[in-house]
C-alpha cells in the first residue's frame, strides 16, 4: 500500500524546513560576523583603511605581522642574558625564530607573498601581500597582530648658517673629558642614512694614519646592499659627528670622541624608508655588540604602530641595550611624540636652543598607549644650530631632534665608561635627573629638562658611603671611624675632618682596613680620632671619600660626643629604719646619691658594701628620679662607723670615685649603771 500525503501536510513540512534553513543560516551568519570580527580585531585600522583603497586590485601592501609570544621561552633567555649576554641574545633570536617558523613555511609554500623577512628583535615577520592574504593572515592563532610596514623618515633638519659648538659646552661634555672618560670601549650603534668614515673626525679612534683603529667598526645598508660605509643623504654623518667626532678637522663636535661606531643604514638618499628596515636594523646591532642604539628618525604614534616596535624596544632593552630616540620634529602642537620615542622604555628627546629655550619644532606630549597616559619626551639637549661633521669632510650646521639625540646617545656612552654595570632603566633615571626647565618637574615640552653630562657622569660612577660610625661616642678616648665605600671604579681616598664649618678644615686621611686601596671598588676604611686637642663637648665629623676618576661621595656626616670630666657625686642622708641614726645587724638601710654630668649622662653608680656585710660587694643603685638609691641593703657587722667608697661613671667612661658614705652599726643595747626610786 502506498501511502500518500496530503497536499497540506506537504505544504506544512516544508514550510517547517524553511523555517529551520533559515534559521540556520541565520546563525552560521552571526557566526562567520563574530569570527570575522574576531579577526578583524588582528588588523590595525590604519591597515584595514589601506586594504580598503587597495580593494579588488592585484596590488601587494607592505604589512608587518607581529606573532604571539611565548613568555616561558623569552623569560628564559633573558635569564641567560644576565649570564652572558652573547648567548642570551642568541637564545632570544632562536625562540623568536622557531616561533615565526610555521608561517614562514607556510608562506613560502603558497607563493602568494613578496619580499618575505624575518625580525628576531620584533618576534615579527615583514611582507608584501594583497588584502585577502592579509584576512587569511589574521586568522590564524599565532599571529597577535598585522600593521602596515609604514614609511619612516629621518628627522628633517632645518639648514642653519652660523657656526659654533655650543652643544658640547652647554651639556658639560667637557668636564667629564677632564676625569678622563671620553666614552673608550662604548659602542653606539646609528641606524640612520649611512656614515661618511672617511672623514678626518670619524676614520679612527686616534686620528693617526700609522695606527689601524677603525672608528667605524661594522656597517649594514639595507637600502642598496652596498658593502662599504656610504652616506648618499649626509643625516647620519652629521648624527656620528655629534655622537663620536674627535675634532681632527679642528672643530670638536662629538660628545664621546672615545666611543666605536656601528652604522646602519635603514633610509634612502631622501631621508625615507620602512619601520621594517629600521627592526631589522635594531637586531644587527643588538647582535653585534651595542650598547645604545641612536635612532634620529621616526614616524606614526604608539596609538596606531606601537607593537612591533615595542617588541623590538623590550628585547633591546633585555639585552642590556640603551635606545636613544627623536621625539619628532611636529611642535608645538601637543600629542606629537613619534614612534618609536612615543614608547615609554625608550629615552625620547627633545630639542633646546642655547638659551635653554625649546625649539618651537620639537615634539610635545602626552602620550597616549594601551589606556595609559605618560609624559614625553623624557629629556632635552641642544637641537639648535648644531655643529657636526657633513659628508666628505668639513662641518655644517643643522637643527632638528635629530641633533638633539646624539648629545643623549653621546653623554649615555660617557655614563657607561665611568659605570659599565648601569642598566636601561638606570640610565634613563640618572639622565631625567637633568637640569629643569619650563614648568617645574617632568612636563610634557621638556621632559625632565636639558641634560647635563658631567652631573650625570657624577651619578654614574657615584661613591656611596655606608655603616659610617663613630665609636665609642660618647668617648675619653680616641674613638674610631668606620665605614664602607663603594663605586663602579676603584676606591683610591678617603678623609674626614671635624668642624662646625665645612669650608674650613684640615682634613685627616682614613685609612683602608686592609692597609692599603688596591683597585677595590669596594673598601672597608677605618681610621682613629685623635681627641688630645678637643675639649669636651659635641662635634660634627664629616666624612668623604674619591674613586679612581676624581669623584667625590657625598659628605656624610656623624656626631661625636667627647667627655673627659668625671661626674660630679653629692651624698644624701643614709635611710636608716624608723628614724634611727644607726643600724643593727639585719637591718636594712638605704643608700642615697646625687650625681650629674654636663657632657655625657651618668651611666651607672654603685656602693663598696662588703664592709657592712661580707657577702656583699659593689652593691648596684638604681637611678630613681634623679636620684641614686639602693634600698635592699642588709647590714651584717658588728659595731663602729664604716666609710663604704661610691663609684659613679659617665658615659663616656670617666670615673668619680673620690666619695665615702658613713654608716653607723650598733649592736649594743644601751647599759643601765644606777637606778634610784624616789618617793
Amino acid at each position: 500500500m502506498v501511502r500518500r500525503f496530503t497536499p497540506a501536510r506537504n505544504r506544512s513540512c516544508r514550510f517547517i524546513f524553511s523555517a529551520c534553513l533559515i534559521i540556520l543560516l541565520i546563525i552560521v551568519n552571526i557566526t562567520a560576523i563574530q569570527c570575522e570580527d574576531e579577526h578583524s580585531e588582528k588588523i590595525t585600522i590604519v591597515l584595514k583603511e589601506e586594504m580598503a583603497e587597495v580593494g579588488q586590485r592585484d596590488e601587494k601592501i607592505p604589512i608587518i605581522v607581529v606573532l604571539e609570544e611565548h613568555p616561558e621561552r623569552r623569560e628564559q633567555a633573558i635569564k641567560v642574558i644576565c649570564e652572558d649576554r652573547d648567548s642570551g641574545i642568541q637564545a632570544l633570536k632562536a625562540q623568536a625564530l622557531e616561533t615565526q617558523k610555521p608561517l614562514v613555511e607556510t608562506l613560502t609554500e603558497s607563493g602568494e607573498s613578496e619580499n618575505v623577512k624575518q625580525l628576531w628583535i620584533a618576534n615579527s615577520i615583514a611582507l608584501k601581500a594583497t588584502p585577502e592574504l592579509i584576512q587569511r593572515l589574521s586568522e590564524r592563532d599565532d599571529v597577535r597582530l598585522i600593521e602596515p610596514d609604514y614609511s619612516v623618515h629621518i628627522m628633517s633638519p632645518t639648514e642653519i648658517q652660523s657656526a659654533n659648538t655650543w652643544g658640547i659646552n652647554k651639556i658639560n661634555a667637557s668636564a667629564v673629558w677632564n676625569l678622563g672618560i671620553n666614552g673608550s670601549g662604548i659602542t653606539v650603534a646609528v641606524v640612520d642614512t649611512g656614515v661618511d668614515a672617511s672623514h678626518t673626525d670619524l676614520d679612527d679612534l686616534d686620528d693617526n694614519s700609522s695606527t689601524s683603529d677603525p672608528k667605524v667598526i661594522d656597517w649594514k645598508d639595507y637600502v642598496n646592499g652596498v658593502e662599504t660605509a656610504y652616506d648618499d643623504d649626509g643625516h647620519g654623518t652629521h648624527v656620528s659627528g655629534t655622537i663620536s667626532g674627535t675634532g681632527a678637522g679642528g672643530t670638536q663636535t662629538g660628545v664621546a670622541p672615545g666611543t666605536r661606531l656601528l652604522a646602519a643604514k635603514a633610509f634612502d638618499s631622501t631621508g625615507a624608508g620602512y619601520v621594517s628596515d629600521s627592526l631589522d636594523a635594531f637586531g644587527w646591532a643588538v647582535e653585534n655588540g651595542a650598547d645604545i642604539i641612536s635612532y634620529s628618525a621616526g614616524g606614526g604614534n604608539c596609538s596606531n604602530s606601537g607593537v612591533a616596535w615595542e617588541n623590538t624596544i623590550n628585547n633591546s632593552i633585555s639585552a642590556g641595550v640603551t635606545v636613544i630616540a627623536a621625539a619628532g620634529n611636529d611642535g608645538p602642537w601637543s600629542n606629537t611624540i613619534s614612534c618609536p620615542a612615543c614608547l615609554n622604555k625608550t629615552v625620547a628627546v627633545g630639542a633646546t636652543d642655547s638659551e635653554d629655550n625649546i625649539a618651537d619644532f620639537s615634539s610635545r606630549g602626552p602620550v597616549i598607549y594601551n589606556g595609559s597616559t605618560y609624559t614625553k619626551p623624557d629629556v632635552s639637549a641642544p637641537g639648535v644650530s648644531v655643529t657636526s661633521t657633513i659628508v666628505g669632510g668639513g662641518y655644517g650646521l643643522n637643527s632638528g631632534t635629530s641633533m638633539a639625540t646624539p648629545h643623549v646617545s653621546g653623554t649615555v656612552a660617557l655614563m657607561l665608561q665611568a659605570n659599565k654595570s648601569l642598566t636601561p632603566q638606570e640610565i634613563k633615571e640618572i639622565l631625567e635627573t637633568a637640569v629643569d626647565l619650563g614648568t617645574p618637574g617632568k612636563d610634557n615640552t621638556y621632559g625632565s629638562g636639558r641634560i647635563d653630562a658631567y652631573a650625570a657622569v657624577v651619578l654614574a660612577a657615584r661613591v656611596v658611603i655606608a655603616n659610617y660610625t663613630i665609636t665609642p661616642t660618647p668617648t675619653n678616648t680616641d674613638p674610631f671611624i668606620n665605614a664602607t665605600a663603594t663605586s663602579s671604579t676603584n676606591i683610591t681616598y678617603a678623609e674626614y675632618y671635624i668642624t662646625t664649618d665645612p669650608g674650613k678644615h684640615n682634613a685627616t686621611p682614613i685609612n683602608a682596613t686592609d692597609g692599603s686601596f688596591d683597585d677595590e671598588t669596594i673598601e672597608n676604611l677605618s681610621a682613629a680620632i685623635n681627641i688630645t686637642a678637643l675639649t669636651d663637648g659635641v662635634y660634627q665629623v664629616f666624612m668623604r671619600a674619591q674613586n679612581s676618576i676624581g669623584i667625590w661621595s657625598d659628605t656624610c656626616q656623624e656626631n661625636l660626643s667627647i667627655d673627659t670630666t668625671p661626674p660630679i657625686v653629692g651624698i644624701n642622708s643614709l635611710g636608716y629604719p624608723d628614724g634611727q641614726s644607726a643600724s643593727k645587724s639585719g637591718d636594712k638601710i638605704v643608700f642615697n646619691i646625687s650625681a650629674t654630668d654636663n657632657f655625657s649622662g651618668v651611666r651607672n653608680a654603685s656602693v663598696n658594701a662588703s664592709q657592712i656585710n661580707s657577702s656583699l660587694e659593689s652593691v648596684v643603685l638604681d637611678n630613681v628620679s634623679g636620684f641614686w638609691i639602693n634600698s635592699s641593703v642588709v647590714v651584717n657587722a658588728s659595731d663602729g662607723t664604716y666609710h663604704l667608697n661610691v663609684t659613679v661613671c659617665d658615659n663616656a667612661g670617666n670615673l668619680n670615685e673620690t666619695e665615702q658614705v658613713s654608716v653607723s652599726v650598733d649592736n649594743t643595747p644601751p647599759s643601765v649603771v644606777n637606778v634610784s626610786v624616789h618617793p
